[in-house]
């Protein structure tokens, strides 16, 4: 009997550690539970990041203005957008430390076209040097179509743009001190976020009093770079729920069928304020389902598994733990570190009832 019971643990153990990795299928460790790591791995998902070795990102690791320009290249174009601006190099032949060899080239090449970067008086470029963020601050404007930004304030060409982020919390979450720092791989990720959750500007017929007009397109460039996306900016994420074999997300802006695959189940943050990244997709019989992207998370949470009788014992609150439907059931939620009650508000996303049916049937 005890060595069925100790069979029983560690098949339990070996389950909850195989749904875990399954289920939250993060692309770096590194990020977890830090500021980074929410727009990290969307960006990862929507394939504008890519890690500098397997499950690493490396946050703290300064952009070079080259890796920048992939950056936002891979963010505000889609790859047939971009061959509008390959056709022309010849503005690059001006700067004399560009090699068409390198990886970096025809990002180089689309970010001068687009007007989004410039090289130097001395007729460099600098493709390996760190980009700062007041450079970011130009690019990222530029981009959203903010082309009438002045570079004419006695302090500085970077004044207006800097001033113009801030306005619209394009630095909001980021952790830097000073604009003219070089950037670090996890702010770019932040501000990359950022812009994709902002309108776009297109200029209009100009005026001879006011010079040219610009008015916003009313559409975020997410949804202008990500058309089979949704983007559901600071919803309320209820509660994941089943009806009829399909799994359902609850939220503020409405309910969404997902496609259940195990591969792209991922924890969630319920109860709280998050934005929510779902990829328009068809199950076999054609209907529209959607995949949630990325992962929606609040920083200073960790994962707590265990029997619920025991979880409550522990002084947390059971009508947080989701998905939990006796006393006896395995439970896994996430919980705010070093809080519990009404913090308490993160679960996984499938119904851990069964487990203790799996563990069953493998220890006959």
């Amino acid at each position: 009997m005890k060595i069925k019971k100790i069979i029983g643990l560690i098949l339990i153990i070996t389950i909850f550690i195989n749904i875990y990795n399954q289920a939250y299928a993060v692309h770096f460790y590194d990020s977890m539970d830090t500021i980074f790591e929410a727009p990290v791995e969307r960006l990862a998902d929507l394939e504008i990041v890519s890690g500098v070795a397997p499950k690493t990102f490396n946050v703290d690791k300064n952009v070079t203005r080259a890796e920048f320009a992939k950056m936002i290249t891979e963010a505000t174009l889609t790859k047939e957008q971009r061959e509008d601006y390959l056709i022309d190099d010849a503005e690059l032949q001006k700067y004399s430390d560009l090699d068409k060899e390198e990886w970096y080239y025809n990002y180089v090449v689309i970010a001068v076209n687009r007007g989004l970067m410039v090289g130097f008086e001395d007729g460099t470029f600098r493709p390996n040097d760190s980009v700062t963020y007041e450079q970011i601050a130009k690019m990222v404007l530029k981009a959203l179509g903010h082309t009438y930004i002045k570079e004419n304030d006695p302090k500085g060409w970077q004044v207006k743009y800097i001033d113009k982020m801030y306005e619209l919390q394009l630095f909001k979450n980021t952790n830097f001190s000073n604009e003219k720092n070089p950037a670090n791989r996890g702010n770019c990720a932040i501000i990359i976020w950022n812009m994709l959750r902002e309108e776009t500007w297109y200029k209009v017929e100009e005026n001879d009093v006011t010079g040219f007009n610009y008015i916003s397109t009313k559409k975020t460039l997410f949804e202008q770079r990500f058309e089979d996306h949704v983007l559901i900016k600071n919803s309320t994420i209820y509660s994941f729920y089943e009806k009829n074999d399909y799994i359902y997300v609850s939220t503020s802006d409405g309910n969404y069928r997902l496609y259940d695959q195990s591969e792209k189940i991922k924890f969630t943050q319920v109860g709280g304020v998050s934005d929510l990244v779902l990829k328009r997709v068809l199950f076999p019989d054609l209907t529209e389902a959607y995949e949630v992207v990325g992962i929606s998370t609040d920083i200073g949470y960790s994962l707590k598994a265990g029997v619920v009788k025991d979880l409550v014992n522990e002084g947390y609150d059971k009508d947080k733990i989701i998905g939990a439907k006796k006393d006896t059931d395995y439970a896994y939620l996430m919980i705010k570190k070093d809080v519990r009650d009404q913090e308490q508000i993160r679960s996984l996303s499938i119904d851990t009832s069964k487990i203790d049916t799996i563990v069953a049937e493998n220890v006959k």
